[in-house]
């Protein structure tokens, strides 16, 4: 089982990872996004 976002992040089965309750550049809320991981640029834990 995948506990840190490092695992996911460097995991290679997958291309996206699935984010819940993601707030975007301090404005946008979703419920729900898909990303690929080769376009994470930072990552802040809240």
């Amino acid at each position: 089982m995948r506990n840190r976002i490092s695992d996911a992040i460097n995991e290679g089965v997958r291309l996206f990872i699935s984010l819940t309750d993601v707030v975007i550049d301090d404005k946008e809320r979703s419920g729900f996004v898909a990303i690929n991981k080769n376009l994470i640029e930072s990552v802040i834990q809240l």
